[in-house]
């Protein structure tokens, strides 16, 4: 897909999503918005933590599964059954737990204290900093 094709499917996503917010719901807009996706690549929504919406001291910055590493992944995997290419910290507290212990790590928090950390983090706390971003492939070379 070329630059304009992208754009153009830019475009037609940005205006179904105004269209909604509006109150309009227009069936081939939002199929031509999909269309418009199919051929643009768009692959997935990915999580991510906003570390900053914790507002725990020395927690900042972005945290997403390419920040762990092979051995964090193997131990999260073995915690909590889950392969590493199905990780979602909202589909279940088993998961959100290490997945958030690995974040705090990754600011140069002990994995000990990061435990006792999470342990008190409310439910709509960890909700507020999981957000999700949509990743597209690479262009072909």
């Amino acid at each position: 897909m070329n630059r304009e094709q992208r754009r153009a499917a830019d475009k037609a996503t940005k205006t179904v999503c105004a269209q909604i917010a509006g109150g309009q719901h227009d069936i081939a807009a939002v199929g031509q918005a999909i269309q418009a996706c199919i051929a643009a690549g768009h692959a997935s929504m990915r999580w991510y933590f906003n570390l900053d919406a914790l507002e725990l001291d020395g927690v900042t910055g972005e945290f997403d599964e390419d920040d762990l590493t092979l051995n964090q992944a193997d131990v999260i995997e073995r915690v909590s059954g889950v392969p590493w290419t199905e990780f979602d910290p909202t589909r279940s507290a088993r998961l959100a737990r290490p997945l958030l212990v690995a974040a705090l790590e990754s600011c140069g928090i002990e994995s000990e204290r990061g435990e006792s950390m999470v342990a008190e983090l409310k439910l709509n706390q960890i909700l507020e900093c999981i957000q999700r971003r949509e990743v597209r492939p690479a262009d072909p070379i």
